[in-house]
């Protein structure tokens, strides 16, 4: 891609998260009630989908699990090449972040043996200067696009499932003309209750991103493991208690997320083997880190032996207002002397 269309399309990406910060702000300043710009916007119409899918198209509430499913399955798929970019340039991130290790190392040594704040600074800065020499990015690939997209999504949801129980009293739809089976309350999607948390949809949730983090973690280079261990496993923990502690209906986003998140991961650890082959060819690691930390170690030394210098001047010009003092304060004493005035 050229510089001017890479521009461009920075620049429209940069349009859509605004508008998306923007847009979450109004929903949730809005409220989460049936007159809250989330239920109005969007909530109402996905109730609407579920009742549709419930009455006329499976003639069951195993409808409303079914259009839940289809809902994170369109949203998902709008997403995909978002987040299967994201990974991919985390991949490409991690791969050169392995090539980087040895320079790395040299700055983790440096860190261990600096003792000033000077140093630690330098020692910093140096490691700074690596990244940015090699182009490659600390966060590793992170795209908040996707997350941004999900948010107002996550939060309509969640509304169009809180406020379905009460549709039939407070938005004046026809009880005759819609039956019981639109309502979120006390439906079931095969044997599983819907409007209460499950252990069932949790675990199954938990179960997909753990899939997804084991595979993660076996593709990840060797030196970067240990690091990313704990922020891997976070993600399924935390992927199950939100299920268990929502309704089994929000739960169930998370289990076709989790699903569509461990297909990402699989067809990323296919290409895999190509992408670390054209890495390897494309990218050409520029040594800084030995002429950095010379550099820095120059400066340190040189700023020692300022300082140094400085404090024996300081402690010249202390010696000599010392004796000026005292001469000053002698001649101050017998000054005094020849102004008293003799006892009569």
């Amino acid at each position: 891609m050229s510089k001017e269309k890479t521009s461009a399309w920075q620049s429209v990406r940069r349009l859509i998260i605004l508008l998306l910060i923007a847009l979450e702000i109004l929903l949730m300043t809005g409220g989460y009630t049936k007159t809250g710009r989330t239920w109005l916007w969007i909530g109402q119409y996905m109730v609407a989908f579920m009742h549709w899918m419930a009455n006329d198209v499976f003639k069951s509430t195993n409808g409303i699990g079914f259009a839940i499913i289809a809902i994170t399955a369109v949203i998902r798929i709008v997403l995909f090449p978002i987040m299967f970019d994201q990974q991919r340039k985390a991949t490409i991130q991690s791969e050169k972040m392995a090539m980087l290790q040895p320079q790395l190392s040299k700055v983790q040594a440096a860190m261990k043996t600096a003792q000033t704040q000077e140093e630690k600074v330098a020692v910093n800065t140096a490691m700074m200067s690596v990244y940015r020499e090699n182009n490659v990015s600390m966060i590793g690939g992170v795209n908040f696009l996707s997350m941004l997209i999900q948010l107002p999504i996550i939060s309509s949801l969640y509304t169009a499932i809180r406020l379905s129980t009460s549709v039939l009293k407070t938005d004046h739809i026809n009880p005759a003309t819609y039956s019981s089976s639109f309502l979120l309350n006390g439906s079931h999607f095969f044997g599983i209750a819907l409007y209460k948390p499950s252990i069932t949809i949790a675990v199954i949730a938990g179960i997909f991103y753990l899939a997804q983090s084991w595979f993660m973690l076996k593709t990840t280079p060797e030196a970067q493991r240990k690091q990313m261990q704990t922020m891997i496993w976070f993600t399924p923990i935390m992927m199950f208690f939100f299920a268990i502690f929502q309704s089994a209906a929000l739960g169930l986003y998370f289990v076709v997320g989790g699903f569509f998140v461990l297909i990402q991961t699989l067809i990323l650890l296919k290409i895999r083997p190509k992408l670390q082959e054209k890495i390897r060819k494309e990218f050409k690691v520029k040594n800084v880190v030995d002429d950095l930390l010379a550099k820095a170690t120059n400066n340190s030394s040189q700023g020692e032996l300022v300082k140094d210098i400085t404090n024996e001047v300081s402690t010249e010009t202390e010696v000599s207002p010392k004796k000026n003092n005292k001469k000053n304060n002698a001649h101050k004493r017998n000054a005094g002397k020849q102004q008293r005035k003799p006892k009569i």
